[in-house]
């Protein structure tokens, strides 16, 4: 699977829900950024999310995520292998990103990656649509 199959529905599919639970979004455009969509919430005031999607159940790469910032979440969207599967939902969770530090794991090669096991124990992150 193409990755930028994969990041392209992982946003579409997040700001989709972020619309069916009345919050007012827009994608943003362009191929190397880390604001994949900002949220309007109150005059002068905005969240910016960045989406991070996985075909698979393994994990996902954070390096422009680790020095966390107020009102920016990082939303993790999983398709377990069945991207081609439309019957089945993605899984998601929903990470405030200074906490992404505390969740990712550092490698020697410089990548710092969130796995999905470790999201899964972090139960308060799934499907946490609220704290957006």
């Amino acid at each position: 699977m193409a990755s930028n199959e994969t990041n392209l529905a992982s946003e579409f599919y997040v700001i989709s829900i972020l619309h069916r639970i009345g919050v007012s979004a827009a994608l943003t455009l362009g191929n190397k950024k880390s604001v994949d969509i900002i949220v309007a919430k109150g005059q002068g005031e905005a969240i910016t999310i960045d989406v991070k999607g996985a075909s698979g159940n393994t994990g996902f790469f954070v390096n422009n995520q680790m020095s966390g910032k107020n009102n920016h979440f990082v939303i993790f969207v999983s398709f377990h292998g069945k991207f081609s599967d439309v019957s089945l939902m993605p899984e998601v969770h929903v990470v405030p990103s200074c906490e992404i530090r505390g969740i990712a794991k550092s490698y020697p090669s410089g990548k710092n990656v969130v796995h999905l096991t470790d999201l899964r124990k972090l139960k308060k992150y799934k499907d946490a649509w609220h704290l957006i």
